[in-house]
């Protein structure tokens, strides 16, 4: 495939921006009975993200470290949303009150929201990539540590500590990336 290197970047961005728009609709309409319900609706809605972005990204990129780190994401998202639907169903009590939790969950999202929208892009699709995801899998990992401090269902814990450990490798592997593609880290 051959794209025009401006249009792509512009098609790159619009999509972000859509995703942006749904993730924040999305996170808008997220229901549940309790903390553990909420996370997991939450993070499912951020999940989703994560992967429309990948997706995007590996239509465009041919740069394989990128599209190794964005395989990675929508591999290990896709299969968090699965993994967290099972461990829900088998959770015995749902209805702790979850006041707090979505308290602190606004801020994290006001957050994660106003840092992905601020983001400088430089039209270079790989290097936007990577501002578009960090604040995304920062988000998640606030989030994931916000549930454990409440009453989240046992089998949702260890969901939440792979989150957070997973997402600093790849925050770690992308801000590598970073430093190759703008060529300014030292």
């Amino acid at each position: 495939m051959n794209f025009e290197p401006c249009s792509v970047a512009k098609d790159c961005l619009r999509t972000y921006y859509c995703v942006l728009d749904d993730m924040t609709y999305s996170l808008t309409r997220c229901k549940g009975e309790g903390v553990s319900e909420l996370f997991v609706s939450h993070l499912t809605s951020l999940h989703r993200a994560s992967c429309s972005l990948s997706e995007n990204l590996l239509t465009y990129s041919s740069w394989e470290p990128i599209r190794e780190i964005a395989l990675l994401i929508e591999r290990e998202k896709k299969q968090g949303i699965r993994n967290m639907r099972r461990a829900l169903r088998s959770c015995p009590h749902r209805g702790n009150s979850p006041r707090e939790y979505t308290e602190r969950f606004e801020l994290i999202r006001e957050r994660m929201i106003e840092d992905m929208r601020c983001r400088e892009m430089s039209e270079r699709i790989n290097s936007d990539f990577i501002r578009q995801m960090l604040p995304l899998l920062e988000g998640e990992i606030r989030l994931a540590e916000n549930a454990l401090c409440f009453d989240l269902c046992p089998a949702l814990v260890p969901y939440a500590r792979s989150v957070i450990e997973s997402n600093k490798g790849l925050i770690t592997a992308m801000r590598k990336l970073i430093c190759i593609l703008d060529q300014s880290c030292g």
